[in-house]
């Protein structure tokens, strides 16, 4: 009788992004500025050897050891003790490209060195399990990462107006099938310029205003959505419908703090029980909610976060002191992926509803998630995210990136679904929710 030998296991996953659009619309290009490289091989040398040289990648091959050396590393070693003329091999900068990209991920290499080779810059490409590094000809290097962020730009231009007409393929569909129904019963009523929770936090009602006339007008555009506008007053005075109205995974959010705080039982309990915590909500918007119920319910400190137009709107204020918590939180600017200010270095529970939206913010958001977490961790404190969103708006392509990357930036992601957010009167179809620990990596 013959035996067929067992098949291999399965690969192991590597993390990062795969889908090749979500990659391009989120590149993020970061030149090397300080540093020139040069490539050496040396036909003796084994791994370990020249480690004097620093360098940042070496390749094994058939011709001998390969290393690429900062030059100025090169210099203090002295060139002439290890054999290398930095006259005689081509300068080359870093550029990396700043999005986390699966290992098995197609097409990026191809899309990239296609747009570098039309404007004749040579395009060298080594991998990291992170991120992709370019190393082009010094002089080149500048122009090269314009046209990076002009690609980057043009790809996030035609994801969003792939989202706004809903263009997803019909292999899109059947894969989310059965997530969103075609009827997806609402819990936040966006034609009431008032909405009161469902529920109370103890006695209390927590209701907020919401900005309609907002979702008539243009949203922002992304990348005017990404810097740190300064405006002040009432959305009204600039176009755009960020943050202006409530969507059902803030409500959903709130929900699940007010239970974690109440019910014993409830199995999340210590990650999202508010009570005597340092919290701060991401993305706030100009309702809050999520952040407004954690102060509510007695958290130690809750900062409000969002863009300076966000933070600075009237509405936002008026929401806080219809519920009667103007000293009860605190508001501060900050931008996606950028650094983390002062005031939220000792944060124990984050929280973001809602802000998962365009495949360009997923990345910066799960960055700002991450080095906060960094933050908490060596100020001694263990710190969870909840993250909610709803659904029913339809940008899957993002949501798809969002648990991609979850999963290859933390040990831990705990997807909530039925009883775990379900409650009488809170209709939760459209809305998932997960709970983010443990960092992988840190930016």
């Amino acid at each position: 009788m013959s035996m067929s030998s067992p098949s291999p296991p399965p690969p192991t996953p590597t993390g990062g992004i795969k889908e090749l659009d979500a990659i391009l619309s989120t590149l993020s290009p970061e030149l090397d500025k300080h540093e020139v490289y040069i490539f050496h091989t040396d036909p003796d040398a084994s791994y370990g050897d020249h480690a004097k040289l620093r360098p940042v990648a070496t390749c094994q091959e058939r011709e001998g050891l390969t290393f690429v050396v900062p030059l100025s590393v090169l210099m203090e070693c002295g060139s002439d003790d290890v054999g290398i003329d930095p006259a005689q091999q081509p300068h080359m900068r870093r550029i990396t490209l700043g999005v986390h990209s699966s290992l098995e991920a197609v097409g990026l290499t191809a899309a990239v060195s296609t747009l570098l080779a039309k404007h004749e810059i040579s395009a060298n490409m080594i991998a990291g399990h992170h991120h992709d590094h370019l190393f082009v000809p010094a002089n080149d290097a500048e122009r090269a990462v314009e046209l990076l962020i002009q690609f980057a730009e043009e790809s996030r231009a035609a994801t969003r107006k792939e989202n706004d007409c809903h263009g997803e393929s019909d292999e899109d569909a059947e894969t989310w099938e059965g997530l969103m129904p075609l009827h997806v019963e609402k819990i936040v009523d966006h034609s009431n310029p008032i909405f009161t929770l469902p529920f109370k936090i103890g006695s209390k009602q927590i209701s907020i205003e919401q900005d309609i006339e907002a979702r008539r007008r243009p949203a922002f555009d992304t990348a005017t959505a990404g810097d740190d506008v300064e405006v002040g007053g009432d959305l009204t005075e600039h176009d755009s419908r960020t943050g202006a109205v409530l969507w059902d995974g803030a409500v959903v959010a709130a929900s699940l703090l007010e239970r974690c705080s109440t019910d014993s039982t409830q199995k999340f309990r210590d990650q999202l029980d508010p009570r005597g915590k340092v919290v701060a909500e991401l993305g706030c918007g100009c309702s809050a909610v999520p952040g407004q119920v954690a102060a509510t319910l007695g958290a130690m400190r809750v900062s409000l976060t969002d863009l300076n137009c966000i933070v600075d709107a009237d509405i936002l204020r008026r929401n806080i002191d219809r519920n009667g918590l103007s000293d009860d939180v605190e508001l501060f600017p900050h931008k996606w992926g950028g650094p983390i200010p002062a005031e939220l270095s000792d944060v124990q529970l984050i929280l973001a509803a809602d802000c998962i939206y365009d495949l360009s913010l997923v990345e910066p958001l799960l960055s700002s998630i991450s080095n906060i977490m960094v933050a908490a961790k060596a100020n001694g404190n263990i710190c969870v995210a909840l993250v909610t969103f709803d659904t029913s708006i339809g940008r899957h392509k993002a949501y798809a990136m969002f648990e991609q990357e979850a999963h290859a930036r933390f040990e831990s992601v705990e997807f909530l679904e039925g009883d775990d957010i379900s409650r009488e009167h809170l209709a939760t179809d459209s809305v998932k929710a997960y709970i983010l620990s443990g960092l992988k990596f840190r930016d």
